[in-house]
């Protein structure tokens, strides 16, 4: 857990790290690496994220179990401020979601173009608008995850 977790709001800094016993085989053509965001790139207005996840328990029985892709768009950070408040700090961003695609998964990862930008970590799981989830910076961190 990262040592300033919740330090200016109760998601702030809301990124982990773990250490493996051992290292992972990426030969085995079941595992790939995935690209982390350089801390001088900033995510443009609209850029489409796919969200990873699972299905929550509104959706149908054979979903409930099976990791689901979403695709989410950047928003503007002072918008989605105006819907939640102090929870945005510099450490995350927000996104707007489809309330038809919508994933009950905390921790999911967001990448664009196989890069990994973000963590889901709070919203994305409700209908009721304005249907923006927040996702922690992962390029905020690159210091703590190289």
């Amino acid at each position: 857990m990262h040592e300033y977790f919740q330090h200016l709001s109760r998601i702030d800094n809301d990124i982990a790290m773990l250490v493996l016993k051992e290292n992972v085989d990426f030969n085995d053509g079941n595992v790939e690496k995935i690209v982390l965001l350089d801390p001088d790139v900033a995510l443009r207005l609209n850029t489409p994220l796919h969200v990873y996840g699972w299905g929550g328990s509104e959706k149908a029985v054979k979903y409930q179990n099976m990791p689901l892709c979403s695709e989410m768009a950047v928003i503007d950070k002072m918008e989605c401020a105006a819907y939640y408040g102090r929870l945005i700090t510099p450490s995350n961003f927000c996104v707007r979601f489809n309330p038809h695609r919508k994933l009950s998964d905390n921790g999911g990862s967001a990448s664009y173009n196989k890069t990994l930008v973000g963590i889901l970590s709070a919203g994305g799981i409700t209908s009721s608008l304005p249907n923006f989830a927040v996702l922690t910076n992962v390029s905020y961190f690159n210091k703590y995850v190289s």
